[in-house]
């Protein structure tokens, strides 16, 4: 269960180390859909920092808490009763690290693209029977789950004050886990998943 939170240990030490320059940090929140082929609405929530390697190349450093989960039934010899349905889920901390390039199209709007990694692991999991009316944690520990994946994204960034921009992106999530790059053991993850996030971004140096 450790080695799962050492990427989290491993940059914060390389942050505190390295000390990147950042020149912009944001808050953002949107929905959240863990699965895209049955479009099951959860939320994200998150912050990111900014640091830039020239006008239009940069690297978004990113923490957001996400939720996620999927519905369930199963009947005779797999279940207790006839038939049970439920729903379980599963809330995430995920650490991204991704490169970002931006076009501007006039002097307070832009175009923005966003695409790397993204590693994630389970603080949340409970699961809730529907035909029973139950609700229970997931027998598994805590930490035991994680998620890895290739994002890519776009969106538009409008100033709102020389300081402050107001951003909206769409980004998409591929499993590369299921892709056979890694090994995963639970078998529950979904193979894409897609976000709508707003936020704000504040530059503390311009």
């Amino acid at each position: 269960m450790f080695e799962h939170f050492l990427p989290f240990i491993v940059t914060a030490v390389l942050g505190f180390v390295v000390q990147p320059p950042i020149t912009e940090v944001g808050f953002h929140g949107g929905p959240h859909w863990p699965d895209t082929s049955k479009r099951e609405l959860h939320v994200m929530v998150g912050a990111t920092a900014h640091t830039p390697l020239d006008d239009r190349f940069g690297v978004q450093f990113g923490a957001a808490y996400t939720q996620r989960g999927r519905s369930w039934s199963c009947w005779l010899i797999t279940c207790f009763e006839d038939w049970d349905r439920g729903y379980t889920q599963s809330d995430f901390i995920d650490m991204s690290l991704l490169g970002q390039v931006r076009l501007p199209l006039d002097d307070a709007v832009g175009l923005q693209a966003v695409l790397g990694p993204k590693y994630g692991v389970e603080v949340v999991c409970r699961s809730e029977n529907h035909t029973q009316g139950t609700e229970r944690e997931c027998s598994r520990p805590i930490g035991a789950r994680y998620d890895v994946r290739l994002v890519a994204g776009v969106g538009v960034a409008i100033q709102a004050s020389p300081r402050v921009d107001v951003t909206v992106n769409y980004r998409y999530g591929f499993d590369l886990q299921q892709w056979g790059f890694w090994d995963w053991v639970d078998g529950d993850s979904d193979q894409f998943e897609s976000s709508l996030i707003a936020g704000v971004t504040y530059r503390i140096a311009r």
